[in-house]
């Protein structure tokens, strides 16, 4: 079993102008890309042929680690990006448990970018939830995942790397962080939320489909 690298879940310009084309396609072919190549050089290293890319993030340390944790994060946050947010009503779950822990929508918005702000060098900002469907946000350092943590469910994700805004936002973080909730998908995000178990993101990286086209099938 060889990891392929999935098709984006939109066109390469459908982020225009939070990430132009450039910004993108650096990202995906560029950094995404290298990630998962250098975990199918591994397969073929460490003998590990059939093994799930989640179970190389739950059970592998080192470098398969590093490389399989960013093959799927990236996957994750690609997922989690749409041309346009579609906010969902006050009434949906989620946003319950988001006004409960954060006072509004806003607020959470609001806090997310300050955790995010604060991270220092690379890595990532997600939007988890734990088994009582309770909310919070945290930081991981390069390309650790959350996974990893016990009753850490993720349900979004913020690439922090310098890669993934630097050729639009150059060293303007927070100008990145402000920019994205226009493309936040919500959706994609109450289906994680009510998932509560591991996203299947090897289901993807097999897959010859777009990302949003399989999304329903690693969240089913």
């Amino acid at each position: 079993m060889k990891f392929r690298l999935p098709a984006l879940p939109f066109d390469e310009d459908a982020l225009e102008p939070f990430l132009s084309r450039e910004a993108i396609q650096a990202h995906y072919y560029g950094h995404h890309k290298a990630y998962i190549d250098k975990v199918n050089g591994f397969i073929d290293k460490l003998g590990l042929e059939g093994v799930s890319l989640e179970k190389l993030v739950l059970n592998y340390d080192g470098a398969v680690y590093d490389n399989a944790a960013q093959a799927w994060n990236h996957t994750f946050f690609w997922l989690g990006l749409a041309p346009t947010a579609k906010v969902l009503p006050d009434e949906a779950e989620m946003m319950r448990a988001i006004n409960a822990q954060f006072g509004s929508l806003n607020g959470m918005k609001e806090r997310f970018i300050e955790v995010a702000s604060v991270l220092f060098g690379s890595g990532w900002t997600w939007l988890v939830t734990n088994d009582n469907g309770e909310i919070d946000i945290i930081n991981t350092h390069n390309g650790d995942n959350p996974l990893r943590f016990e009753r850490c469910h993720p349900l979004w994700c913020c690439d922090i790397w310098e890669h993934a805004y630097y050729i639009d936002y150059r060293f303007k973080r927070k100008d990145y962080l402000n920019a994205i909730w226009e493309h936040v998908n919500w959706e994609f995000v109450n289906e994680c939320f009510h998932l509560k178990r591991i996203p299947n993101m090897t289901r993807l990286m097999l897959s010859e489909d777009r990302l949003n086209e399989q999304a329903g099938a690693l969240l089913n």
